[in-house]
């Protein structure tokens, strides 16, 4: 199991004056407004380039928990990571991470927050992965078990339970990363259709679809609802190779032999509808002079199966 380094309040800080540790919240009872939570290194002032990359190198291979602070309203973020370096990107600058924190930046500025190191976690260097990252959590819950005694409007975090994304809400910026890397040639299923699809010749069972049925019954659509799907696929092109029948041959379809008047095969094909095509006729001809085994146009001879 990881080892836990703790530092209060009351311990003293690292050497504050050393410009390797970054930006320091000198003018800010940082500790006061965190309700006492314990902080190791508290950068501030990170709206500007050079203090936010002193903070980034300070905090490089660091494991651990951290906060993030208003100094408008005391609102804070609790998060832990095996590298909060990283982190404190995700959150300052791709502005990527949670909705409320990153709303309150936009609102208040980022020079009136502050990112400070609250308990750095000591990676077991003879534990696997898996079970360093668990023990993190673990010590990032109890700070979230402190944040929430805190009234809601003093913390940023949604989430009560550490690695939960129970309640997440994406960014509308992490949705379009997200919908864009999974569009067309970059879906899974891209070009997976017929024999390539993981669905091919799959059959549900009954069981399928009673379940199936049983969720239709009674389902109501609205006239909005059928409005917008009738105008969705009218955008569809369904014409010509894009029609999903476009080469395919119903499975009740029959074949059909066209033979001249002695007997001779001129033509085979898969279907009437194909048949009537070719002789530029309706299927109904086709199919009149199959079951009544006339001549047709006075040269033709069809029939469902070969002369033998």
């Amino acid at each position: 199991m990881g080892a836990y380094r703790k530092y209060t309040t009351n311990q003293e800080l690292p050497d504050q004056n050393d410009s390797s540790t970054g930006p320091t919240a000198e003018d800010i009872d940082v500790p006061q407004m965190l309700n006492n939570f314990p902080t190791i290194q508290v950068f501030k002032d990170l709206h500007i380039t050079a203090n936010l990359s002193l903070a980034n190198k300070a905090l490089k291979g660091v494991s651990g928990v951290y906060a993030i602070l208003c100094t408008v309203t005391g609102a804070i973020y609790i998060g832990s990571s095996m590298n909060i370096a990283k982190r404190l990107t995700d959150h300052l600058v791709a502005r990527d991470t949670n909705v409320s924190l990153q709303r309150a930046i936009d609102l208040h500025g980022l020079d009136n927050f502050v990112f400070c190191l609250v308990e750095e976690f000591e990676v077991a260097q003879d534990s696997a992965t898996e079970e360093n990252k668990l023990n993190l959590l673990a010590l990032e819950q109890e700070y979230l078990d402190r944040l929430f005694l805190l009234p809601e409007e003093l913390r940023f975090n949604d989430l009560r339970t550490a690695g939960s994304s129970l309640g997440f809400r994406h960014t509308e910026k992490s949705k379009a990363k997200m919908s864009a890397a999974k569009s067309g040639s970059n879906h899974p299923m891209f070009g997976r259709r017929g024999a390539l699809s993981h669905m091919f010749g799959t059959v549900p069972t009954a069981l399928t679809r009673q379940r199936i049925s049983d969720r239709a019954k009674g389902r109501v659509v609205t006239e909005e609802a059928k409005k917008a799907m009738s105008e969705a696929q009218k955008q569809v092109d369904r014409s010509g190779v894009n029609h999903p029948g476009f080469g395919k041959v119903p499975s009740f379809a029959h074949p059909v032999y066209v033979y001249s008047l002695d007997n001779t095969l001129i033509e085979q094909f898969p279907s009437k509808a194909a048949a009537a095509k070719w002789l530029n006729v309706s299927e109904t001809t086709v199919r009149y002079h199959i079951k009544n085994k006339t001549i047709l146009q006075g040269k033709f001879r069809i029939t469902s199966a070969p002369i033998n």
